[in-house]
């Protein structure tokens, strides 16, 4: 491997992206969770993290959520909509797998709404 030159760095950036599927049964079957852009995380959650009724674990699907080439589901827009129509449980249970994929290390949702 080389020295990456900016333009090599800025043309690769989005093949570094990583998805992985996870099953969710309450749904229906699979969906696609993705690492998340730094802007996307300083925008949708970084604002939020510590604060009471930040719909956090919404706020991570809203983002993370996939088709299986790593583009967005929902738009920052729908994070309303998500949180009114998917129960808690399955918000979670996606949050979590968003923080494993982004690689938040031993954090869990518990540390990001400061609990």
């Amino acid at each position: 491997m080389g020295i990456l030159s900016r333009d090599e760095i800025l043309s690769n950036a989005d093949k570094s992206i990583r998805v992985e599927p996870l099953e969710v049964k309450e749904l229906g079957g699979t969906v696609y969770v993705r690492e998340m852009l730094e802007s996307e995380y300083q925008q949708v959650i970084a604002p939020h993290v510590g604060k009471e009724s930040s719909n956090l674990a919404a706020r991570f699907c809203v983002v993370c959520l996939s088709d299986t080439d790593g583009e967005r589901l929902f738009t920052n827009g729908d994070l309303s909509t998500l949180a009114a129509k998917l129960s808690h449980k399955t918000l979670e249970k996606i949050a979590r797998k968003a923080i494993e994929v982004n690689a938040a290390g031993d954090e869990t949702l518990e540390d990001f709404e400061g609990n």
